[in-house]
């Protein structure tokens, strides 16, 4: 949970670049954490990050990064 959080803290460059809304892929989110796209795979299926599918994707919403930046509990 201190690595996630650590990680966290780089979100606002991430919104900033993206935009407020919308989604991000698992590869984007990973790059932008600075870890593998298999780490975030994990978290994601662990749920410690977020995510929903479309089709066989994987979509974190951005609300959620915002959420998890301000460490809060995403919904």
């Amino acid at each position: 949970d201190q690595e996630l959080a650590r990680l966290m803290r780089q979100a606002p460059a991430l919104m900033e670049r993206h935009g407020e809304g919308g989604t991000l892929s698992l590869p984007e989110v990973a790059s932008f954490l600075g870890i593998s796209y298999s780490t975030a795979y994990q978290m994601a299926r662990s749920g410690a990050i977020p995510v929903f599918r479309v089709g066989r994707r994987y979509r974190v919403p951005r609300s959620a990064l915002k959420a998890l930046e301000a460490g809060q509990r995403p919904a």
